[in-house]
Protein backbone atom coordinates (compact mmCIF):
# COMPACT_ATOMS: atom_id res chain seq x y z
CA UNK A 1 0.00 0.00 0.00
CA UNK A 2 1.42 3.45 -0.92
CA UNK A 3 2.40 5.74 1.93
CA UNK A 4 -0.12 8.50 2.73
CA UNK A 5 0.86 11.98 1.55
CA UNK A 6 1.33 13.37 5.10
CA UNK A 7 3.88 10.62 5.77
CA UNK A 8 5.63 11.28 2.45
CA UNK A 9 5.79 14.99 3.34
CA UNK A 10 7.53 14.22 6.63
CA UNK A 11 9.99 11.85 4.92
CA UNK A 12 10.77 14.49 2.28
CA UNK A 13 11.42 17.06 5.00
CA UNK A 14 13.95 14.80 6.73
CA UNK A 15 15.57 13.91 3.40
CA UNK A 16 15.98 17.60 2.57
CA UNK A 17 17.46 18.33 5.99
CA UNK A 18 20.11 15.66 5.46
CA UNK A 19 21.04 16.98 2.01
CA UNK A 20 21.03 20.61 3.20
CA UNK A 21 23.31 19.85 6.16
CA UNK A 22 25.77 18.02 3.89
CA UNK A 23 25.88 20.86 1.35
CA UNK A 24 26.32 23.62 3.94
CA UNK A 25 29.20 21.60 5.42
CA UNK A 26 30.99 21.58 2.06
CA UNK A 27 32.41 24.17 -0.32
CA UNK A 28 30.19 23.10 -3.23
CA UNK A 29 27.86 26.15 -2.91
CA UNK A 30 30.87 28.44 -3.47
CA UNK A 31 31.92 26.88 -6.78
CA UNK A 32 31.90 29.44 -9.60
CA UNK A 33 29.49 27.43 -11.77
CA UNK A 34 26.78 27.81 -9.12
CA UNK A 35 26.96 31.62 -9.03
CA UNK A 36 24.10 31.72 -11.54
CA UNK A 37 21.99 29.56 -9.22
CA UNK A 38 22.62 32.04 -6.42
CA UNK A 39 21.89 35.15 -8.48
CA UNK A 40 18.67 33.74 -9.96
CA UNK A 41 17.33 33.31 -6.43
CA UNK A 42 17.78 36.98 -5.52
CA UNK A 43 15.45 39.80 -6.62
CA UNK A 44 17.05 41.79 -9.50
CA UNK A 45 16.65 45.01 -7.52
CA UNK A 46 19.27 43.82 -5.02
CA UNK A 47 21.86 43.45 -7.77
CA UNK A 48 21.09 46.95 -9.06
CA UNK A 49 21.63 48.36 -5.55
CA UNK A 50 24.68 46.39 -4.43
CA UNK A 51 26.37 45.31 -7.67
CA UNK A 52 29.23 42.83 -7.26
CA UNK A 53 29.07 43.13 -3.48
CA UNK A 54 26.01 40.92 -3.61
CA UNK A 55 28.34 37.92 -3.95
CA UNK A 56 29.60 38.63 -0.43
CA UNK A 57 26.22 37.95 1.15
CA UNK A 58 26.79 36.12 4.46
CA UNK A 59 24.03 33.62 3.65
CA UNK A 60 25.20 32.74 0.14
CA UNK A 61 26.14 29.19 1.13
CA UNK A 62 22.77 28.60 2.83
CA UNK A 63 20.84 30.08 -0.12
CA UNK A 64 22.60 27.92 -2.73
CA UNK A 65 22.28 24.83 -0.51
CA UNK A 66 18.54 25.42 -0.12
CA UNK A 67 17.98 25.90 -3.85
CA UNK A 68 19.96 22.77 -4.79
CA UNK A 69 18.32 20.67 -2.07
CA UNK A 70 14.80 21.60 -3.15
CA UNK A 71 15.57 21.25 -6.85
CA UNK A 72 17.14 17.79 -6.77
CA UNK A 73 14.81 16.31 -4.14
CA UNK A 74 11.72 17.58 -5.94
CA UNK A 75 12.91 16.28 -9.31
CA UNK A 76 14.62 13.00 -8.43
CA UNK A 77 12.64 12.02 -5.33
CA UNK A 78 13.16 11.91 -1.58
CA UNK A 79 15.19 8.70 -1.62
CA UNK A 80 17.47 9.52 -4.57
CA UNK A 81 20.40 10.97 -2.61
CA UNK A 82 20.38 8.39 0.19
CA UNK A 83 20.08 5.43 -2.20
CA UNK A 84 22.80 6.79 -4.46
CA UNK A 85 25.09 7.36 -1.46
CA UNK A 86 24.69 3.72 -0.38
CA UNK A 87 25.21 2.28 -3.85
CA UNK A 88 28.15 4.43 -4.91
CA UNK A 89 29.69 5.13 -1.46
CA UNK A 90 30.12 8.76 -2.50
CA UNK A 91 29.48 11.90 -0.48
CA UNK A 92 26.28 13.89 -0.88
CA UNK A 93 28.09 16.92 -2.42
CA UNK A 94 29.73 14.62 -5.01
CA UNK A 95 26.33 13.12 -5.89
CA UNK A 96 24.71 16.55 -6.16
CA UNK A 97 27.52 17.89 -8.37
CA UNK A 98 27.40 14.82 -10.63
CA UNK A 99 23.61 15.14 -10.97
CA UNK A 100 23.95 18.81 -11.94
CA UNK A 101 26.71 18.05 -14.46
CA UNK A 102 24.73 15.29 -16.16
CA UNK A 103 21.47 17.25 -16.04
CA UNK A 104 23.14 20.13 -17.88
CA UNK A 105 24.90 17.77 -20.30
CA UNK A 106 21.62 16.09 -21.14
CA UNK A 107 19.70 19.34 -21.54
CA UNK A 108 17.18 18.01 -19.03
CA UNK A 109 15.91 21.47 -18.04
CA UNK A 110 14.98 22.22 -21.66
CA UNK A 111 13.33 18.81 -21.99
CA UNK A 112 11.19 19.50 -18.93
CA UNK A 113 10.18 22.91 -20.28
CA UNK A 114 9.16 21.34 -23.60
CA UNK A 115 7.11 18.71 -21.78
CA UNK A 116 5.26 21.34 -19.74
CA UNK A 117 4.47 23.28 -22.92
CA UNK A 118 2.88 20.27 -24.67
CA UNK A 119 -0.91 20.55 -24.76
CA UNK A 120 -1.71 17.33 -26.63
CA UNK A 121 -0.85 14.97 -23.75
CA UNK A 122 -2.57 14.13 -20.49
CA UNK A 123 -1.11 15.03 -17.11
CA UNK A 124 -0.56 11.36 -16.33
CA UNK A 125 1.46 10.88 -19.53
CA UNK A 126 3.46 14.04 -18.82
CA UNK A 127 4.25 12.67 -15.37
CA UNK A 128 5.31 9.30 -16.82
CA UNK A 129 7.75 10.93 -19.25
CA UNK A 130 9.19 13.12 -16.48
CA UNK A 131 9.79 9.95 -14.45
CA UNK A 132 11.47 8.33 -17.46
CA UNK A 133 13.75 11.37 -17.75
CA UNK A 134 14.72 11.11 -14.08
CA UNK A 135 15.34 7.37 -14.46
CA UNK A 136 17.83 8.09 -17.26
CA UNK A 137 19.53 10.73 -15.10
CA UNK A 138 19.74 8.34 -12.15
CA UNK A 139 21.25 5.64 -14.34
CA UNK A 140 23.83 8.08 -15.68
CA UNK A 141 24.74 9.33 -12.20
CA UNK A 142 25.09 5.79 -10.81
CA UNK A 143 27.24 4.59 -13.68
CA UNK A 144 29.49 7.66 -13.80
CA UNK A 145 30.14 7.58 -10.05
CA UNK A 146 30.79 3.84 -10.05
CA UNK A 147 33.07 3.87 -13.09
CA UNK A 148 35.25 6.91 -12.33
CA UNK A 149 37.76 7.32 -9.54
CA UNK A 150 37.06 11.04 -9.27
CA UNK A 151 33.54 12.42 -9.72
CA UNK A 152 33.15 14.73 -12.73
CA UNK A 153 33.40 18.48 -12.32
CA UNK A 154 31.44 21.14 -14.15
CA UNK A 155 34.19 21.35 -16.78
CA UNK A 156 32.94 17.99 -18.12
CA UNK A 157 29.58 19.40 -19.22
CA UNK A 158 30.76 20.43 -22.68
CA UNK A 159 32.37 17.05 -23.38
CA UNK A 160 29.39 15.06 -22.12
CA UNK A 161 26.90 17.30 -23.91
CA UNK A 162 28.63 16.80 -27.27
CA UNK A 163 28.68 13.04 -26.79
CA UNK A 164 25.02 12.82 -25.73
CA UNK A 165 23.94 15.03 -28.64
CA UNK A 166 25.81 12.77 -31.08
CA UNK A 167 24.08 9.77 -29.53
CA UNK A 168 20.59 11.25 -29.91
CA UNK A 169 21.26 12.29 -33.51
CA UNK A 170 22.26 8.81 -34.69
CA UNK A 171 19.89 7.41 -37.35
CA UNK A 172 17.47 4.73 -36.17
CA UNK A 173 18.48 1.14 -36.96
CA UNK A 174 16.56 -0.39 -39.83
CA UNK A 175 16.84 -3.91 -38.43
CA UNK A 176 15.99 -4.95 -34.88
CA UNK A 177 18.91 -6.08 -32.70
CA UNK A 178 19.54 -9.76 -32.11
CA UNK A 179 17.86 -11.21 -29.05
CA UNK A 180 18.94 -14.16 -26.96
CA UNK A 181 15.36 -15.06 -26.11
CA UNK A 182 13.76 -15.31 -29.52
CA UNK A 183 11.63 -12.69 -31.22
CA UNK A 184 10.44 -10.67 -28.25
CA UNK A 185 12.43 -7.59 -29.30
CA UNK A 186 11.28 -8.01 -32.89
CA UNK A 187 7.64 -8.18 -31.79
CA UNK A 188 8.09 -5.07 -29.67
CA UNK A 189 9.68 -3.23 -32.60
CA UNK A 190 6.84 -4.24 -34.95
CA UNK A 191 4.31 -3.09 -32.37
CA UNK A 192 6.00 0.31 -32.15
CA UNK A 193 6.06 0.56 -35.95
CA UNK A 194 2.34 -0.25 -36.16
CA UNK A 195 1.56 2.39 -33.53
CA UNK A 196 3.53 4.95 -35.53
CA UNK A 197 1.78 4.01 -38.78
CA UNK A 198 -1.65 4.27 -37.16
CA UNK A 199 -0.83 7.71 -35.83
CA UNK A 200 -1.71 10.27 -38.49
CA UNK A 201 -0.06 13.12 -36.61
CA UNK A 202 3.03 12.12 -34.61
CA UNK A 203 3.18 13.85 -31.25
CA UNK A 204 6.24 15.60 -29.85
CA UNK A 205 6.10 13.49 -26.71
CA UNK A 206 6.68 10.33 -28.74
CA UNK A 207 9.95 11.72 -30.06
CA UNK A 208 10.99 12.51 -26.47
CA UNK A 209 10.25 8.96 -25.34
CA UNK A 210 12.21 7.49 -28.25
CA UNK A 211 15.14 9.74 -27.33
CA UNK A 212 14.97 8.67 -23.67
CA UNK A 213 14.94 4.98 -24.63
CA UNK A 214 18.11 5.52 -26.63
CA UNK A 215 19.71 7.46 -23.78
CA UNK A 216 19.42 4.39 -21.54
CA UNK A 217 22.52 3.18 -23.38
CA UNK A 218 24.35 6.45 -22.73
CA UNK A 219 26.40 5.12 -19.76
CA UNK A 220 27.84 2.32 -21.90
CA UNK A 221 28.47 4.62 -24.86
CA UNK A 222 30.20 7.17 -22.63
CA UNK A 223 32.36 4.44 -21.12
CA UNK A 224 33.41 3.07 -24.51
CA UNK A 225 34.08 6.48 -26.00
CA UNK A 226 36.12 7.61 -22.99
CA UNK A 227 38.10 4.44 -22.27
CA UNK A 228 38.30 2.84 -25.73
CA UNK A 229 38.47 5.99 -27.85
CA UNK A 230 35.57 4.77 -29.99
CA UNK A 231 33.25 6.78 -32.18
CA UNK A 232 29.76 7.29 -30.83
CA UNK A 233 28.11 5.32 -33.66
CA UNK A 234 30.36 2.26 -33.16
CA UNK A 235 30.00 2.40 -29.38
CA UNK A 236 26.21 2.60 -29.64
CA UNK A 237 26.04 -0.29 -32.10
CA UNK A 238 27.99 -2.60 -29.83
CA UNK A 239 26.29 -1.46 -26.61
CA UNK A 240 22.84 -1.89 -28.14
CA UNK A 241 23.71 -5.38 -29.40
CA UNK A 242 25.00 -6.48 -25.99
CA UNK A 243 21.97 -4.97 -24.26
CA UNK A 244 19.45 -6.88 -26.38
CA UNK A 245 21.39 -10.08 -27.10
CA UNK A 246 21.90 -10.81 -23.42
CA UNK A 247 18.53 -9.48 -22.28
CA UNK A 248 19.94 -6.77 -20.02
CA UNK A 249 17.22 -4.35 -21.09
CA UNK A 250 14.51 -6.89 -20.25
CA UNK A 251 16.07 -7.75 -16.89
CA UNK A 252 16.35 -4.09 -15.94
CA UNK A 253 12.71 -3.43 -16.78
CA UNK A 254 11.54 -6.41 -14.73
CA UNK A 255 13.79 -5.45 -11.82
CA UNK A 256 12.54 -1.86 -11.71
CA UNK A 257 8.92 -3.08 -11.85
CA UNK A 258 9.36 -5.08 -8.64
CA UNK A 259 8.18 -3.17 -5.57
CA UNK A 260 10.44 -3.64 -2.52
CA UNK A 261 8.53 -4.48 0.64
CA UNK A 262 11.14 -3.20 3.10
CA UNK A 263 14.52 -1.48 3.36
CA UNK A 264 16.41 -4.75 2.83
CA UNK A 265 14.63 -5.44 -0.44
CA UNK A 266 15.16 -1.83 -1.54
CA UNK A 267 18.89 -2.16 -0.95
CA UNK A 268 18.90 -5.57 -2.66
CA UNK A 269 17.23 -4.01 -5.70
CA UNK A 270 19.91 -1.30 -5.87
CA UNK A 271 22.65 -3.93 -5.57
CA UNK A 272 21.15 -5.93 -8.42
CA UNK A 273 20.90 -2.85 -10.64
CA UNK A 274 24.58 -2.15 -10.02
CA UNK A 275 25.45 -5.81 -10.63
CA UNK A 276 23.57 -5.73 -13.93
CA UNK A 277 25.46 -2.61 -15.04
CA UNK A 278 28.79 -4.10 -13.92
CA UNK A 279 28.15 -7.34 -15.80
CA UNK A 280 27.22 -5.46 -18.95
CA UNK A 281 30.38 -3.36 -18.81
CA UNK A 282 32.38 -6.51 -18.10
CA UNK A 283 30.84 -8.16 -21.15
CA UNK A 284 31.77 -5.16 -23.29
CA UNK A 285 35.34 -5.20 -21.96
CA UNK A 286 35.78 -8.89 -22.73
CA UNK A 287 34.26 -8.58 -26.20
CA UNK A 288 36.44 -5.66 -27.22
CA UNK A 289 39.64 -7.06 -25.71
CA UNK A 290 39.56 -9.93 -28.21
CA UNK A 291 39.57 -7.66 -31.28
CA UNK A 292 41.59 -4.85 -32.80
CA UNK A 293 40.11 -1.39 -33.25
CA UNK A 294 39.83 -1.98 -36.98
CA UNK A 295 38.00 -5.29 -36.49
CA UNK A 296 35.57 -3.69 -34.06
CA UNK A 297 34.60 -1.11 -36.69
CA UNK A 298 34.30 -3.60 -39.55
CA UNK A 299 32.89 -6.83 -38.04
CA UNK A 300 29.24 -7.43 -37.23
CA UNK A 301 28.24 -8.29 -33.67
CA UNK A 302 27.97 -12.04 -34.30
CA UNK A 303 31.61 -12.11 -35.40
CA UNK A 304 32.68 -10.08 -32.38
CA UNK A 305 30.87 -12.54 -30.11
CA UNK A 306 32.47 -15.73 -31.49
CA UNK A 307 35.71 -15.70 -29.40
CA UNK A 308 33.72 -15.28 -26.18
CA UNK A 309 31.30 -18.07 -27.16
CA UNK A 310 34.19 -20.38 -28.06
CA UNK A 311 35.96 -19.93 -24.71
CA UNK A 312 32.94 -19.74 -22.41
CA UNK A 313 30.16 -21.64 -24.15
CA UNK A 314 29.06 -23.53 -21.00
CA UNK A 315 28.80 -20.39 -18.87
CA UNK A 316 26.95 -18.45 -21.57
CA UNK A 317 24.59 -21.36 -22.15
CA UNK A 318 23.78 -21.45 -18.42
CA UNK A 319 23.03 -17.74 -18.42
CA UNK A 320 20.83 -17.83 -21.53
CA UNK A 321 19.00 -20.93 -20.31
CA UNK A 322 18.19 -19.27 -16.96
CA UNK A 323 17.08 -16.08 -18.72
CA UNK A 324 14.86 -17.95 -21.18
CA UNK A 325 13.31 -19.96 -18.35
CA UNK A 326 12.20 -16.81 -16.54
CA UNK A 327 11.01 -15.17 -19.75
CA UNK A 328 8.96 -18.26 -20.56
CA UNK A 329 6.79 -17.75 -17.51
CA UNK A 330 8.71 -18.60 -14.35
CA UNK A 331 8.23 -16.40 -11.32
CA UNK A 332 10.14 -13.13 -11.59
CA UNK A 333 11.60 -12.15 -8.23
CA UNK A 334 14.74 -10.41 -7.08
CA UNK A 335 16.10 -13.84 -6.15
CA UNK A 336 15.55 -15.26 -9.64
CA UNK A 337 17.17 -12.18 -11.21
CA UNK A 338 20.09 -12.51 -8.79
CA UNK A 339 20.57 -16.15 -9.85
CA UNK A 340 20.51 -15.18 -13.54
CA UNK A 341 23.10 -12.44 -13.03
CA UNK A 342 25.30 -14.79 -11.00
CA UNK A 343 25.73 -16.89 -14.17
CA UNK A 344 27.92 -14.07 -15.48
CA UNK A 345 30.35 -14.13 -12.54
CA UNK A 346 32.88 -15.81 -14.84
CA UNK A 347 33.41 -12.40 -16.48
CA UNK A 348 35.28 -11.22 -13.36
CA UNK A 349 38.00 -13.79 -14.02
CA UNK A 350 38.58 -12.87 -17.65
CA UNK A 351 37.88 -9.13 -17.73
CA UNK A 352 41.07 -7.27 -18.64
CA UNK A 353 42.53 -5.32 -15.77
CA UNK A 354 42.38 -1.57 -16.18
Amino acid sequence: MPLPRPVLSVLMAYAKMEVYDALTSSNLPFEDELTKTYLEYLPPILFSHFGEKINDHPLKKEIVSTVLTNKITNQAGSTFISRMAKVTERSIPDIVRTYLVLEASLGAAEMRENLYEMHDISESERYEVLIELEDVLKMLVRNVLNSQTNPPGFEKIEEYHALLCDLQELPANSTPPENSAGDLTVEKTKLEENETENQSFPRSVDAVRVSLRRLRLAPDVMQLCSNKDMEVSAAFRIAESVEHTFGFDWLRERLVELEPGNDWELEFQDILLCTLDTNKLGMLEVLLAAHTSKAIKEKDFSSLLKPLEARNSAQLYGYVQSLDQVRAGSSITMTSIAVILSRLDFLKNISPKT
